[in-house]
């Protein structure tokens, strides 16, 4: 991402120039030249469970629009970040919400989400469950950390992903 500042409609042309004339403004230059290709405006993003009527559920909340409910019945979501300090260093999973986190070095995310049925008493028992999937008191001995308040389906959706241009320096 870049602050335009000045652009050259006639000839098609963005600059991005630094120095402490644009606030924020840019720190460097790019690291390539390019010829051609497309701008596109950044945006934000953002999904959150939410209470409606008594039930919770996954929304999302692109900027300055309403919210858009997406998925009924999730209860939980979690997500963690994976930093990666140096190129042969591991990965480090932290919750999201840490404060010490370097968003710099995040490399990955992951995010598991708890969803139940609408119906209760679908279910023999109570469920036992794992969640969120990485949960350090789940192990192949002891594979449960929550135990279901009723007989509704639980299942646990956990999905991680690479943050594409970070995997690759100097690309």
């Amino acid at each position: 991402m870049f602050q335009v500042s000045s652009l050259d409609a006639a000839n098609t042309q963005i600059e991005h120039s630094t120095g402490g004339a644009y606030l924020p403004g840019n720190t460097s230059s790019f690291a390539k030249h390019y010829v051609s290709g497309s701008v596109f405006r950044p945006y934000i993003r953002r999904y959150e469970i939410r209470e409606n009527n008594g039930r919770r559920a996954l929304y999302l909340i692109d900027g300055a629009a309403a919210a858009v409910e997406l998925v009924e019945d999730v209860v939980d979501m979690r997500i963690q970040v994976g930093e990666k300090a140096s190129p042969t260093a591991s990965v480090t999973w932290s919750d999201a919400s840490a404060a010490t986190i370097d968003f710099a070095n995040v490399v990955a995310m992951r995010v598991s989400l708890l969803v139940r049925s609408a119906a209760d008493n679908v279910v023999d028992a109570p469920q036992r469950l794992c969640y969120p999937s990485w949960a350090s008191a789940c192990t192949d001995l002891a594979p449960t950390n929550l135990i279901a308040s009723d007989r509704r389906k639980y299942e646990v959706y956990t999905t991680t992903a690479a943050i594409r241009n970070r995997l690759i320096k100097g690309i």
